[in-house]
């Protein structure tokens, strides 16, 4: 029972190890997003571990992988972490605001990703998505917890169907599908 009460100092803790993920995925991606990426000819046989993983999508996968990650533990301990600066009342709201936020930018950040490209697409949605987890790292308040939740959805909520259309982008035709 004891694992399962919440101490802000290790939830602020744990968000800022997060927020550094973040950090840290945007840097292993600005190599990978703006090196030139050749197709490879549909000719070219692939062996051992090729046939059934795009190299060039791996570093992107990576990089999903480690911000899923951050967002997992945000989503698992919100409602302990709300219960624990008193604003448990706030938490389905965080949710809420997520939601209404990645529903609402979606569509704009799509077309935004198609005219401006992936670099910067990608790179505002993971500063924002580790602004949102530091904003929530250092809340004390039910309105800031619900802005964090604004924030977070813009970042992250935009962040992964752009990551996936970039791997679609980088994998050669003949390996989509």
């Amino acid at each position: 029972l004891k694992l399962l009460e919440a101490d802000v100092l290790h939830v602020y803790i744990a968000s800022l190890t997060c927020a550094a993920m973040v950090f840290f995925a945007i840097i292993f991606l600005r190599g990978t997003l703006l090196q030139d990426h050749r197709i490879r000819k549909e000719t070219e046989t692939m062996a051992g571990w090729q046939r059934f993983f795009e190299p060039a999508a791996i570093p992107i996968g990576l990089a999903a992988g480690l911000t899923s990650f951050s967002f997992s533990a945000v989503s698992t301990f919100i409602t302990l972490y709300a219960d624990s600066i008193g604003q448990l009342a706030y938490a389905p709201y965080f949710y809420i605001s997520m939601a209404v936020t990645v529903f609402f930018s979606r569509p704009q950040v799509g077309k935004m990703f198609d005219r401006y490209g992936p670099n910067i697409i990608i790179q505002s949605a993971l500063v924002i998505f580790a602004s949102g987890l530091l904003l929530l790292s250092c809340t004390e308040s039910g309105i800031v917890l619900v802005l964090a939740g604004i924030i977070v959805g813009l970042g992250n909520g935009n962040l992964f169907s752009s990551l996936q259309a970039l791997v679609v982008t980088v994998s050669p035709a003949s390996r989509l599908g």
